[in-house]
């Protein structure tokens, strides 16, 4: 999943969706509205990757001891 924000030219505007790499080297985005071809890969940023590996953010502390107990 990428965010192609085009700033120029006929394909202009932000394009979001699934990505297809072109035998050319450029990107075809497959957006809701429709596929948007030949974008470089200057103005492409990775939102989420298709790997199969679920991605998420937690909060993590540094700190491994139970209570009453000194961490060094």
């Amino acid at each position: 999943m990428v965010r192609a924000i085009v700033p120029t030219g006929k394909k202009a505007g932000t394009h979001t969706g699934r990505v297809a790499i072109r035998k050319t080297g450029s990107f075809n985005i497959q957006a809701e509205y429709g596929a948007v071809q030949g974008i470089s890969h200057k103005y492409c940023t990775l939102i989420q990757r298709g790997d199969g590996y679920g991605y998420h953010f937690t909060l993590f502390s540094n700190l491994t001891g139970g209570a009453g107990q000194a961490v060094a």
